[in-house]
């Protein structure tokens, strides 16, 4: 357990077992049952919680990345939100695609809703990382997020 609090709870994934020190891959999930993007009951905080966390667990924000996979990827019935750094390349590709800019975390849903509306996604991922010019970037994926810009497995 990384932390905890009445609405969340943040775990190591399995992905870390047998990784080599500075290797990170984190769940923050919440306590009530929330299938994923789709559920109406998401709750908003869990982006802030899970950024807090983050920045205890990787010390440079720029490679913080919070991902959420789209549902048809995902391997659990129960929102997780991954806790992740970015790969090398990362920030290029993502500069390369539209994304959200916001100050507050807990928009998180509504600009990532109104993103996949913007491109007829019904089924996406959720990208969150630190914006350059400040605040965050919100970037919604067709694919999972997960594997397309983040570290997430060691091996």
């Amino acid at each position: 357990m990384w932390a905890e609090t009445i609405d969340y709870a943040i775990i190591r994934d399995h992905k870390m077992c047998g990784c080599p020190e500075g290797f990170v891959h984190g769940l923050a999930i919440p306590r009530a049952r929330v299938t994923g993007i789709e559920d109406p009951n998401r709750p908003d905080g869990i982006w802030r919680f899970a950024w807090e966390v983050a920045q205890r667990t990787i010390s440079d924000q720029s490679v913080i990345a919070l991902v959420v996979n789209p549902q048809r990827l995902r391997s659990q019935d129960q929102l997780h939100v991954h806790i992740l750094r970015l790969k090398k390349d990362a920030r290029q590709r993502l500069g390369e695609f539209p994304a959200s800019r916001l100050q507050d975390l807990d928009e998180v849903w509504r600009a990532a809703r109104q993103g996949a509306a913007e491109v007829n996604l019904d089924d996406y991922g959720v990208l969150v990382a630190a914006h350059p010019d400040g605040g965050f970037l919100v970037r919604v994926e067709n694919g999972s997020p997960e594997w397309l810009y983040t570290e997430g497995n060691c091996r």
